[in-house]
């Protein structure tokens, strides 16, 4: 019972430790790396943060990175705002999340229209 508990309270203190985060904006600059890393150069960071990796991982698989990809490409050529939600650690911002590699997988990728 004792150990039941310690696992329920453990998971209790581990959502109140994390939060939902949605960034909007622009994306200045999209590249791809050899490795398959699909990174953006964004206006609500302004530094390079990875989507997903479009050989796959075990939480973004190559198909959905690959429309990913898609997704951010056509929001840089038509100048429309690329929508991307997060569940993160409390306190995270859109203008303070993690850069490169260590940036959190994004929930998901929203495109908005250009006007």
């Amino acid at each position: 019972m004792r150990a039941l508990s310690f696992i329920v309270l453990m998971a209790l203190s581990a959502a109140a430790q994390s939060d939902t985060l949605y960034c909007a904006g622009k994306i200045a600059q999209v590249i791809v790396y050899g490795n398959g890393n699909l990174m953006v150069l964004s206006t609500w960071r302004s530094d390079w943060t990875v989507l997903c990796n479009l050989k796959g991982t075990p939480s973004i698989d190559s198909v959905t990175c690959s429309h990913w990809s898609s997704l951010t490409s056509m929001a840089f050529k038509d100048g429309a705002t690329l929508g991307l939600y997060y569940n993160v650690p409390t306190g995270t911002t859109c203008a303070n999340l993690p850069t490169y590699a260590k940036a959190p997988v994004p929930v998901y990728l929203r495109l908005v229209s250009p006007k």
